[in-house]
């Protein structure tokens, strides 16, 4: 579907895949060669990244079907990689802008200068909660991975399942990014954009554009992913509960 075009030609008509670009590390240098080209030299699962692709593309239906054949193991990779984009790239430029903004219209612009305050706040619970999944539910659902590709006793599986569960996940879980969107109405709704001075105007810009990240992600991890750990969690009982069989039946 998009074997025959650029990069670059994919971002002029979307700009949104400049965030999978960085997420992936391609770099502008990169640009003119195909998707595919570039998977080819990274080594990196072109139909994958293909699915991705549809979830940015305004043309198309969300690929639940299509996310689903993937393997807990490219999704989890996937999201661990957009965490990192997050906290070392997105949210360190957003931050920078808004303290321009804060900087330079504190006195004039006392709204804008609240605002931006607001947004560190913002800033400060998406970043717990994106630390959470990365010492809990990640980390976990590797286990998962790992314990069931091995051999395991189901003393083993039962060890693994104990440490954590989806259970645990989805009652802490909170929907940050309808609160992002929300900041964003709350500040449409308090100025006008025709009177913005041009910082701002970049600020609510970048605002828009991660919240629309931000709710592609959640749909991934809470629809696709979080749904096939349920299931790789039912496997493992059963597996556990053969081998408790098996080793009870020679005992």
């Amino acid at each position: 579907m998009y074997q025959e075009n650029t990069i670059s030609e994919l971002v002029e008509n979307n700009l949104m895949y400049h965030l999978l670009n960085d997420k992936l590390d391609i770099k502008a240098m990169d640009y003119h060669k195909t998707f595919r080209q570039v998977c080819t030299e990274k080594e990196m699962n072109y139909e994958f990244i293909e699915k991705l692709l549809k979830t940015y593309d305004d043309t198309c239906k969300f690929p639940y079907d299509e996310l689903n054949e993937c393997s807990v193991f490219e999704l989890l990779d996937y999201l661990k990689k957009s965490h990192r984009f997050y906290l070392d790239k997105k949210l360190p430029e957003i931050e920078l802008t808004a303290t321009q903004v804060f900087k330079k219209y504190n006195e004039t612009h006392t709204l804008l200068s609240y605002v931006c305050i607001f947004f560190n706040g913002y800033k400060k619970q998406l970043v717990d909660h994106i630390l959470f999944e990365e010492k809990k539910l990640f980390p976990y659902v590797s286990k998962l991975i790992e314990i069931d590709s091995k051999d395991a006793t189901s003393e083993e599986i039962l060890e693994v399942l104990n440490q954590f569960s989806t259970r645990e996940f989805i009652t802490n879980h909170t929907h940050v990014e309808e609160e992002l969107q929300e900041v964003r109405k709350v500040i449409l709704n308090c100025t006008s954009s025709d009177r913005l001075p041009l910082p701002y105007n970049v600020f609510l810009n970048q605002l828009h554009y991660f919240e629309i990240e931000l709710t592609k992600h959640a749909t991934i991890e809470d629809e696709i992913l979080i749904p096939k750990v349920i299931e790789l969690e039912a496997h493992l009982l059963k597996k556990a509960a053969r081998h408790s069989l098996i080793q009870n039946s020679f005992a």
